[in-house]
């Protein structure tokens, strides 16, 4: 007799899936691929407010300028 190990498999509300693909994530969660991460508005923010000195706020979608608040929710990026 022999024995094969295999990924653990989990149920989500879209059926069984590979636990590999979500390795990286905490116990639970789910990433949506077509969905950006916060790392990542984050890190495009920074790039647009380096190269043109403004970019849409992560929070609420108003323009933000570099180096000050978003006019329309008051966040600020430091």
């Amino acid at each position: 007799m022999t024995s094969v190990a295999t990924a653990p498999r989990v149920r989500s509300p879209g059926g069984l899936r590979d636990r590999r693909a979500h390795a990286d994530l905490p116990s639970g969660a789910v990433r949506d691929p077509g969905r950006a991460t916060l790392e990542d508005r984050i890190t495009g923010l920074w790039s647009q407010l380096v190269e043109a000195g403004a970019g849409e706020c992560p929070v609420c979608g108003e323009g933000i300028a570099a180096g000050r608040a978003c006019g329309g929710c008051g966040s600020e990026l430091s």
